[in-house]
């Protein structure tokens, strides 16, 4: 599952670290995320989307629409 982890990670400013805190994962679990090695399981893609104010769809890269409220209009 290719997910947009990494780009949405830098985009707010988080290293590694940082977002493994965030989310209750290790620096490891993220990279691993980031790198497609491991597929986060539903409960850490709820928190990151939450995070990220995105879909769940949005961050495996199901849609490209952002976030509910966004239209295809």
């Amino acid at each position: 599952m290719k997910t947009r982890i990494r780009e949405l990670r830098r985009f707010y400013g988080y290293n590694q670290t940082e977002l493994a805190r965030s989310i209750g994962k290790s620096m490891q679990a993220v990279s691993k995320y980031e790198l497609d090695q491991v597929e986060p399981n539903i409960a850490t893609l709820i928190k990151m989307a939450n995070l990220f104010n995105v879909t769940i769809d949005y961050l495996v890269k199901r849609s490209d629409y952002i976030n509910v409220n966004s239209s295809k209009e």
